[in-house]
């Protein structure tokens, strides 16, 4: 789940299918660009941060800022 807190300070919370033997993180992270869930700008530190959630199982959450 991809929880994100919009203008109005409300949080939206995008549930995310990750099948790691048909999607890439990057084409998951393009789809939300696309669908204007995420600003453009942002691409790269979700890009980074929803790595760190595929290659680390372990760990449940990260939290970070975006630069939009």
């Amino acid at each position: 789940v991809l929880r994100l807190r919009n203008e109005a300070g409300e949080l939206t919370d995008i549930k995310i299918d990750f099948w790691s033997g048909s999607d890439s993180v990057q084409g998951i992270v393009h789809e939300l660009a696309a669908a204007e869930f995420i600003d453009r700008r942002d691409l790269i530190i979700v890009t980074a941060n929803f790595q760190k959630l595929i290659d680390n199982k372990e760990r449940r959450s990260v939290t970070f800022a975006l630069n939009s």
